[in-house]
């Protein structure tokens, strides 16, 4: 399964997410506050982060439902049946053929 396949996965199951790969769902996790974001993947890093989110069930609970609505807002299948629309009307608008 692909990794965003993972994380929205896991952000529509209320589960905060410990990203360490770079990719573009990482400015949404940390700038929801939907989990954390280890740069270069660093193991000491994620180590860190992952003993943080176990020693603080409030933290946790509370980044699982942002994460949450995070997914019901940006992920939901609607949504993403109205952005793939959108980008094919943009092609279709774009296309020199006709």
């Amino acid at each position: 399964m692909p990794r965003a396949q993972q994380i929205i996965d896991h952000l529509s199951a209320g589960i905060p997410v410990v990203s360490i790969c770079p990719g573009r769902l990482d400015d949404r996790i940390s700038g929801h506050q939907s989990g954390l974001v280890i740069s270069g993947g660093a193991s000491l890093g994620v180590a860190d982060a992952l003993v943080k989110m176990a020693g603080d069930q409030g933290r946790r609970k509370l980044m699982g439902r942002v994460a949450r609505r995070l997914a019901e807002e940006q992920f939901a299948d609607s949504r993403l049946a109205e952005w793939f629309a959108e980008l094919l009307e943009e092609c279709g608008r774009t296309s020199k053929v006709r």
